[in-house]
């Protein structure tokens, strides 16, 4: 590793999760279903770089470590109802979302803690209407409209923000799509939309402690004056679909409004975000064909292009043309299965970002199991012939990246065991 000093290893993730949904149906002719929802996740997560050459330059047990906790917690209450000949989904959702994470540094004298994200919590109310309406026996509009209210406030205090800071965001999102069935093997659609997102606790508060920043040792850090991102789509696409074939297709285009994109501050040794005008357009391609009795054949393929308007030049962080090709044979009772997963080589980057192109590759993956009763034992190997090959970008995110790309894994045998009562 080219600068261990900057690398942790997690000591533990603990996860809990609770979620509870109650569902009443058929309460009138009107009222088709009312549903409650309510959950909680917690999830804690420390690491650090006792394991690490920078843990041997002081005389602690480690020289960083990072303990970072986020727990989410909310609820909805919806409705399905039989109106004006169509049916109509509505109701309402809330959610609180809390970030906090602290970096302790090795001092002359003691550990020093900052708020690398200063415990910051969100709030998020929505109310929204679904209606679907059959305009003709092959012939369905849908439309929906929801209204957001967010209000995300700092309870620390790190560089980028004091305790009690806060901001609000109010956003309106709608679409509309038409459906039309030709024949009962053809399925065609086309919509438009438009959506928000909130920037969320990183994008605005993170605060990476460098002491001297450098190319090797970059200062990551928030933008605490982001806007939302406003996107206004069109979408288009088929499916065709027989009992032994089908074919799925989707396109679509995206004007991105303040869209917040990671950037490389001119001139210095920092990362932020930025808002931009940005667009992207792509296409989605899945299929299976039922050769013969229990051998399918299975296909899939995804591209994206995105461009940053703003800067005249590709949009960061855009993966490759990608896709995979598989064959199966299940006759219910074990299978086997073979599937090779390409990606091609990514020459559009960002060289504000200092991105690099990254080279195409394949691997290849086998699987096979077998079921009995309750039980199911399934074992696989990935990256059969153990190639070295780099997703794009897969580093890029880490504030604690190396700077250097870090190939995936191996060849990896698995074996996998269960029963279902």
């Amino acid at each position: 590793m080219l600068y261990p000093y900057l690398k942790m290893d997690a000591d533990y993730d603990r996860t809990n999760r609770l979620n509870w949904t109650y569902r009443i149906a058929d309460i009138s002719q009107v009222v088709r279903e009312l549903r409650v929802q309510g959950y909680w996740d917690d999830v804690r997560h420390l690491m650090d770089d006792r394991l690490r050459a920078s843990s041997l330059t002081t005389p602690r047990p480690y020289s960083m470590q990072t303990d970072a906790t986020t727990q989410v917690y909310g609820g909805k209450l919806g409705a399905t109802l039989a109106l004006g000949g169509g049916t109509l989904k509505t109701g309402i959702d809330y959610y609180n979302r809390n970030w906090n994470a602290v970096n302790r540094r090795a001092g002359y004298f003691a550990y020093r803690d900052t708020a690398m994200i200063p415990d910051v919590s969100v709030d998020n109310l929505g109310m929204f209407g679904e209606y679907r309406l059959p305009l003709a026996p092959q012939v369905t509009l849908s439309g929906g409209l929801r209204e957001d209210l967010t209000w995300i406030e700092t309870d620390k205090s790190n560089p980028l923000a004091q305790a009690g800071d806060s901001r609000r965001f109010d956003g309106v999102s709608a679409n509309l799509q038409l459906t039309y069935r030709p024949a009962s093997w053809v399925t065609l659609f086309t919509g438009a939309a438009r959506g928000n997102r909130t920037p969320d606790q990183q994008e605005l508060y993170l605060d990476v402690p460098v002491a001297t920043p450098s190319a090797t040792a970059t200062y990551w850090h928030g933008s605490k004056d982001l806007q939302a991102t406003v996107n206004h789509q069109a979408d288009v696409g088929a499916r065709f679909h027989t009992d032994t074939f089908y074919v799925n297709l989707s396109m679509f285009y995206s004007d991105l409004q303040d869209y917040i994109n990671l950037e490389q501050v001119p001139g210095t040794f920092e990362k932020s975000y930025r808002n931009v005008h940005a667009s992207m357009w792509g296409a989605e391609l899945s299929s299976e064909l039922v050769l013969f009795g229990d051998l399918f054949l299975r296909g899939s393929m995804s591209f994206v292009e995105g461009e940053n308007l703003s800067g005249d030049r590709p949009l960061s962080e855009i993966p490759p043309l990608a896709g995979t090709i598989s064959a199966r044979y299940d006759n219910g009772v074990w299978f086997f299965e073979a599937a090779e997963n390409l990606a091609r080589e990514q020459d559009r980057v960002d060289s504000g970002l200092q991105e690099t192109v990254t080279a195409g590759w394949a691997t290849t993956d086998l699987k096979g199991g077998i079921a009995y009763g309750g039980w199911s034992l399934v074992a696989g190997v990935q990256n059969l012939f153990d190639r070295q090959y780099y997703s794009h970008l897969s580093y890029a995110r880490d504030p604690f990246q190396s700077g250097i790309k870090v190939p995936e894994n191996g060849r990896n045998l698995y074996l996998s065991m269960s029963y279902r009562f």
